[in-house]
């Protein structure tokens, strides 16, 4: 990936984004960065929209995307990175479910991005369960989602209950701990 592409969707760049797609001279903007460009990887394997998932830039995600098909869009939403990681398993770990959800919701519903696992088997969920807490939004939002994923077992053997009670040390709130366990308790009640 091009320094340029990369530092705009670090930063959330969204000029970055404008100035290419809309610029006066079209031909000039596709010679600097093509579409070709915009799909670069990282040295670790992510595209654009895992670089902007990670830094929590909404916004440029949604103006990078239109630049592309449909088929182009789910390409870059359930790619993977070097440790099996697809954007949402990236976005997971931000402390508010808007990204998790538009992620999930531009993604074609057979995609099952949100039971994606990686290479040591966690889901999203999983992830947003190993934040400490910081990610009890995206969490609930995606347990909501796919309750069956609260029975997936990692490569440690672990279940997003497990994974609720040894991270809840890290400064998860009474309240919050409590509204998580009664969600994943709840969940599994009724599997």
């Amino acid at each position: 990936m091009k320094k340029g592409i990369y530092n705009a969707a670090a930063t959330g760049d969204v000029n970055f984004l404008l100035e290419e797609a809309f610029a006066r001279d079209v031909e000039a903007a596709v010679a600097v960065y093509s579409n070709d460009d915009l799909c670069g990887l990282t040295s670790h394997g992510n595209n654009i929209i895992h670089v902007a998932a990670e830094h929590g830039h909404l916004d440029f995600i949604k103006l990078a995307l239109k630049r592309f098909s449909s088929a182009h869009q789910t390409k870059l939403l359930c790619g993977t990175n070097k440790d099996g990681d697809t954007p949402l398993h990236l976005a997971a770990k931000l402390p508010i479910s808007a990204m998790a959800e538009y992620l999930i919701e531009a993604t074609p519903a057979s995609s099952g991005l949100w039971r994606a696992k990686n290479k040591k088997d966690n889901t999203p969920l999983h992830v947003a369960l190993m934040n400490g807490g910081k990610s009890i939004q995206v969490a609930a939002y995606l347990l909501k989602l796919g309750p069956e994923v609260a029975s997936y077992a990692n490569c440690r053997k672990e279940t997003p209950l497990h994974l609720a009670v040894d991270y809840n040390t890290q400064g998860l709130s009474v309240s919050n701990n409590y509204f998580l366990h009664s969600i994943l308790l709840d969940t599994i009640q009724k599997m």
